[in-house]
């Protein structure tokens, strides 16, 4: 734990306006602490994301599985639910693809 003004390297507190009466100086010293530890964050943000970003592929990587494994029977459901929605569908794709072949060749027949 560090004071704001620590991270912007000025080690003392912010100025108390109840006590100084300055309100400029204290928006100053909460600026400068705020853009430093924002500018701290980024770092090392930027420097988890070079260095950890196979471990966060990894963690996510779990995390899915872990999921797949705890739902796994809500999957299956639904998975078949699915199937069961698309059938009518498929299967009417089927037949008007196997039955356009034949009545193609039909069709040129009776034009002849």
């Amino acid at each position: 734990m560090a004071r704001l003004l620590e991270v912007a390297g000025v080690p003392r507190d912010i100025a108390d306006p109840w006590y100084t009466g300055d309100f400029d100086a204290t928006y100053r010293d909460v600026t400068l602490g705020c853009n430093a530890l924002l500018e701290q964050l980024k770092k090392g943000i930027i420097v988890w994301i070079r260095l950890e970003k196979d471990w966060a592929v990894m963690i996510a990587l779990a995390a899915v599985s872990l999921l797949v494994v705890l739902n796994f029977s809500a999957i299956l459901t639904w998975i078949s639910e699915f199937i069961g929605m698309m059938f009518p569908l498929i299967l009417g794709m089927i037949l008007a693809f196997v039955l356009n072949v034949p009545m193609k060749r039909i069709e040129q027949v009776l034009r002849r």
